[in-house]
């Protein structure tokens, strides 16, 4: 948990006027009264409301702290620029002029009325950060229109990841959601809220204390309208939970999406830089192949890892094949020029189901570039095949 400098300053706190100060603490009578405090216009006492913020008890809302931890993080001109910008995207109608308040009596405003607002902004460059996805593909290897109006709401989900999820209890789960204009994705990002802690610190008098925090962990799921792929950033043995929980909420079936290969480096085989083109992607100049990582069979399971700054035109002056034949190929990288980019992003494609790119944003390209160049596995014809 961040230090709520805003909260624990006596010139800082001074910054929120007494009135917007009153309406927050309001929405927490029964704490207030528990611990002993009245709040008055005229008697307003900031000593009285830092001591809620210096001497947390395991009795403290959650909800307050939560309120507390955003308002400190977006009480500045470019978090409000943030705020309102995320309001836009979203749509909403804030009913009052920024420019009519302080910084931070905008910010605590907009909690008051909009609550999910403040994370909401905040969050959003979390979940750009993600650069690394297992992909999902429907079980029926076919996109299936959305069925979640017809499901239930984002409280069902969370209540449903919070049931799955370990180390999580009932409340602990937020899922917001990012569906911006004119793109075929909806980004979800979760926070998972671990359970209540005592840890030990040195206080700024030197003497030992103890602070009640809860863990934080923020997991990204994405889902891809087009293709019908659901993508995942979390811990490996959370996949399967998230796999199921989406499917629930976006079409009702918990097993919509299936646990198989989606990418195969296979195409190495072949000895042919022609899976390399991509004249007919839009967003990207050039493609390299730099390195690769392959296992022999056997028993010892002997890996090699070979690399080079053009590795297809390495191999052909060498008349060398791609690849060993037989080998398992675990993973491969790329070097990708973007277009408008001055120099190229890496992107690691491992045989299976992840891939690891540089930019949120790189997502989409490569994706056309993928199913083009045949390390996109057709999920058609693999249902077709197993069934």
């Amino acid at each position: 948990m961040a230090k709520l400098t805003k909260f624990t300053s006596l010139g800082v706190l001074q910054n929120f006027s007494v009135p917007v100060l009153i309406e927050f603490l309001n929405r927490f009578k029964a704490y207030l009264k528990a611990r002993k405090i009245k709040l008055s216009a005229e008697t307003f006492d900031y000593e009285e409301i830092i001591s809620l913020f210096t001497q947390v008890h395991s009795d403290t809302p959650q909800e307050l702290l939560e309120a507390a931890f955003f308002i400190e993080e977006m009480a500045s001109q470019s978090g409000r620029d943030k705020v309102i910008k995320e309001a836009n995207a979203r749509n909403i109608i804030l009913g009052y002029a920024p420019d009519a308040f302080s910084v931070h009596d905008f910010i605590m405003l907009t909690w008051l009325r909009h609550p999910g607002l403040l994370e909401a902004a905040k969050s959003r460059v979390q979940t750009w950060r993600k650069r690394s996805f297992c992909t999902c593909s429907p079980t029926l290897g076919e996109v299936h229109p959305l069925v979640r109006s017809e499901i239930g709401s984002i409280h069902d989900l969370e209540q449903g990841l919070a049931d799955v999820l370990p180390g999580c209890d009932s409340g602990a789960v937020k899922v917001i959601e990012y569906e911006d204009k004119g793109t075929d994705e909806i980004w979800f990002l979760v926070r998972r809220t671990g359970f209540l802690e005592r840890v030990p610190f040195m206080g700024d008098s030197g003497t030992p204390e103890v602070v009640f925090v809860r863990p934080l962990k923020y997991d990204v799921i994405v889902y891809d309208k087009a293709h019908g792929t659901l993508r995942i950033n979390c811990h490996k043995s959370l996949r399967g939970e998230y796999r199921q929980e989406f499917g629930q909420f976006l079409f009702g079936k918990q097993e919509y999406f299936a646990d198989r290969d989606v990418y195969s480096l296979n195409i190495l085989f072949d000895n042919d830089p022609a899976f390399l083109d991509c004249s007919g992607i839009a967003g990207i100049d050039s493609i390299r192949w730099k390195e690769v990582g392959y296992v022999f069979p056997g028993s010892f399971g002997i890996t090699r890892v070979e690399k080079s700054p053009d590795m297809a035109k390495s191999k052909k002056l060498r008349n060398k094949p791609f690849v060993p034949p037989g080998v398992v190929i675990r993973y491969a990288k790329f070097d990708v020029l973007f277009e408008g980019a001055k120099s190229p992003r890496s992107v690691q494609i491992m045989a299976g189901n992840v891939a690891n790119y540089s930019r949120e944003s790189d997502y989409s390209a490569l994706d056309d570039w993928i199913r083009q160049s045949g390390i996109m596995i057709n999920l058609v014809q693999q249902v077709a095949h197993a069934a």
